[in-house]
């Protein structure tokens, strides 16, 4: 539990976000529950397609927008299909296989094809596979220190930490990719 204390080198505590799902950057296939607390993959909608939303990989970001300070969230996994949890910055590219190619913007641990990722430029797969299975993980945000960290909730235990080299710059948001069969919700 000591690792989920992650230390304040400028004395400021780390605090618990509210997220919410935006409903206007959701992909057509992604289904919001009406609290906008989870997502699954379901039939396509016909939805605006502005430049907010993603349109060909599912995904969805948090409508929480930081720009300053340390947050968490808990994120439950149901299903243990595919799926990705993290952040990304305000501007990142929506439209199209490119906007993924490099993961440009985008900080997130993924399991994908039964393996562990984490989604950076480029993505690397984690060299220490995780033989358990993760239900709960804790994605934690130190804004100013250009940190992203994630966390097994269950066990406490650290599975990854970005330091970003450049600093974020830019409004980051909760991210999101939900793959066949799983289902995210965020926690309370």
């Amino acid at each position: 539990m000591k690792q989920f204390k992650d230390i304040l080198v400028s004395g400021y505590q780390i605090q618990k976000a509210n997220v919410t799902l935006d409903p206007d950057t959701a992909h057509p296939k992604l289904i919001l529950s009406e609290d906008l607390k989870s997502c699954w993959l379901g039939r396509s909608q016909n939805l605006v397609n502005d430049d907010k939303r993603f349109d060909l990989m599912p995904c969805v970001l948090g409508r929480e927008m930081f720009v300053t300070g340390r947050h968490y969230w808990d994120v439950a996994v149901e299903n243990e299909s595919d799926w990705a949890v993290g952040v990304a910055r305000s501007s990142m590219k929506r439209k199209g296989i490119e906007a993924f190619r490099n993961m440009e913007g985008i900080w997130a641990m993924a399991k994908c094809c039964g393996r562990f990722w984490v989604y950076m430029n480029p993505p690397a797969l984690v060299s220490d596979p995780m033989r358990w299975k993760i239900k709960k993980i804790r994605v934690s945000l130190n804004y100013a220190g250009g940190r992203v960290a994630f966390y097994d909730v269950e066990r406490g235990n650290l599975l990854y930490a970005f330091s970003v080299t450049s600093y974020f710059g830019e409004p980051i948001h909760p991210f999101f990719w939900i793959g066949k069969k799983t289902r995210l919700s965020l926690c309370p």
